[in-house]
């Protein structure tokens, strides 16, 4: 009987941790699904099609509100679900979100060459194309009167050079007829000294 006692406390003991750890795994198991299927439903669902979202929605009135006061407007109505349609939609950003209340840029089409004087910059940007297309014409001309000086230069310089050549060639070269070298190095030397 003894021996029993600690025994049934030890199996208690061990039953016990047992079934803390079992609970505590359930409800982490349980905790992990409610967190991934809300998550799917927040986020996937939301994403895939914004118009049945049940929390966008919540979102709007709040965000509706931080747009207001950031732009001092209330003209500006935007609701995420409207933004994220649109993205989805590939829209303009610009009608998207409404930029038009912030700077209309369709009060532009009629008078923004006049407004900001880009025919002025128009104007002095072809002037300054011309001005470019001039000068290199006359550099093509200038370069095509040198183009003949050059020829000449090298021409002399190239008459001077090979008589230079040949001179020092026959002045400085030795004569190879009595030496002991191969008869086709003897060839290949004579061909050069006289290609010169």
């Amino acid at each position: 009987k003894l021996f029993l006692v600690p025994g049934w406390n030890v199996a208690k003991v061990g039953a016990s941790i047992y079934l803390i750890i079992g609970v505590i795994y359930f409800i982490s198991i349980a905790a992990f699904f409610a967190v991934g299927t809300l998550g799917e439903r927040a986020l996937c669902t939301t994403l895939e099609d914004p118009s049945t979202s049940d929390i966008l929605p919540l979102f709007d009135k709040v965000a509706q509100k931080l747009i207001s006061d950031a732009t001092n407007s209330s003209d500006i109505n935007i609701t995420i679900t409207d933004v994220l349609i649109g993205i989805k939609n590939e829209e303009p950003v610009y009608p998207l979100f409404q930029l038009y209340s912030l700077y209309n840029v369709y009060d532009l089409e009629e008078n923004w060459k006049q407004q900001y004087d880009i025919m002025q910059y128009i104007d002095n940007a072809k002037e300054e194309l011309d001005t470019t297309v001039d000068t290199i014409v006359d550099m093509k001309d200038q370069l095509g009167d040198l183009t003949g000086i050059f020829d000449s230069v090298t021409k002399a310089v190239d008459e001077v050079l090979t008589k230079s050549v040949s001179t020092i060639l026959e002045a400085t070269v030795p004569d190879i007829e009595g030496l002991p070298i191969p008869d086709d190095i003897k060839d290949e030397y004579e061909k050069f000294i006289t290609a010169f």
